[in-house]
């Protein structure tokens, strides 16, 4: 009987570390996988937005550049979807980042601020040097929504 009660509690306790250590190992590769599209966005984002010509419409939500070449590029973040999108001027489109909750952009002039490492924000996309881009992704454990999740953010400078 005392042997059955301790087979039953070690059973009870491999089984228990079991689905911790899978849980943990979902927790990792999904922050893994998070900073992975992440880097490559922003890898994206960059290259592109420092070559255009200049931005044409801004929205907190989509960017629309012309490039050296005159075709257009556009970054398109639509909520419902949770998703990041960049259609360039062969309206080829690819989603950079996918189960985004949070994605902003804001535009900002070349010039800092005196006395300060901050810089004026733009209204005018014409005058808009800096594009600033900010996201909170999520990845799901075993199909539940919960605490893994992303926050990035970068300032990009447009060098034309």
């Amino acid at each position: 009987m005392i042997g059955l009660m301790l087979g039953v509690l070690l059973s009870l306790a491999v089984v228990s570390f079991t689905m911790s250590s899978g849980r943990s190992l979902a927790n990792l590769f999904n922050y893994v996988d998070m900073q992975y599209s992440s880097r490559q966005t922003l890898d994206i984002m960059s290259r592109d937005m420092r070559q255009v010509a200049y931005l044409s419409a801004f929205a907190t939500n989509k960017l629309e550049f012309v490039q050296a070449n005159g075709q257009k590029l556009v970054f398109e973040y639509d909520a419902a979807k949770g998703t990041l999108s960049r259609t360039d001027g062969t309206n080829a489109t690819k989603v950079l980042l996918k189960q985004c909750d949070y994605l902003q952009f804001a535009i900002y002039q070349r010039a800092p601020k005196t006395g300060t490492f901050d810089h004026d924000v733009s209204t005018n996309p014409s005058s808009a040097k800096i594009i600033n881009v900010s996201w909170n992704c999520w990845r799901s454990i075993l199909g539940a929504k919960l605490t893994t999740e992303s926050v990035q953010g970068a300032k990009i400078v447009i060098r034309n």
